[in-house]
């Protein structure tokens, strides 16, 4: 499901390349303060395996992945993907990454979230959108609650990070009626 472009105030949301995946990406799921909430911080990050995903979204008939570009900055600073989508209950789930530190805190995140979140009931026709994090990622939740998302549960000690244990935090949000 190749997506087309969305374009938020500030940020040009589109397709990546494989072929335009390069070290930094690498970098940034090997940086402990990016990975500290991605399951990917268990295995080694490679540019072929990470230009293999991004190739495998693609091809997807199930997902889009879109990479961030922050608009009049051509330098992509994280992904958003809405996959895999469940045609007969008309759901799909959203994860994201903004992988460039420096663009932490900036609200990127939470404008990404509204453009696919409008994607997925606009042009994908679906009725409810899921995502999930870490409670300590408190700056995933809010930007979900920022979009209409509601927390609908956690499942109490469900992540391991480091020696810490960390809830799961389950957000939804329907679409408008």
């Amino acid at each position: 499901m190749l997506p087309r472009s969305l374009t938020t105030d500030r940020l040009r949301l589109r397709p990546l390349d494989p072929a335009e995946v390069g070290g930094a990406y690498v970098d940034w799921l090997a940086d402990p303060r990016v990975n500290r909430y991605l399951e990917t911080r268990h295995s080694p990050q490679s540019l072929e395996a990470i230009r293999a995903f991004v190739a495998d979204c693609n091809a997807s008939d199930h997902s889009a992945l879109f990479g961030m570009f922050p608009i009049g900055l051509d330098r992509h600073i994280g992904n958003i993907k809405i996959g895999p989508v469940d045609s007969r209950y008309l759901r799909a789930d959203i994860g994201l990454l903004i992988g460039d530190p420096d663009h932490w805190g900036k609200g990127y995140a939470a404008e990404a979230i509204g453009a696919v979140t409008g994607f997925a009931f606009d042009d994908l026709g679906l009725h409810k959108v899921t995502a999930g994090c870490y409670a300590a990622n408190e700056g995933s939740r809010r930007a979900f609650l920022a979009n209409g998302f509601r927390e609908v549960g956690r499942r109490a000690e469900h992540w391991l990070v480091g020696d810490e244990w960390m809830d799961d935090v389950m957000l939804e949000r329907l679409r408008p009626r």
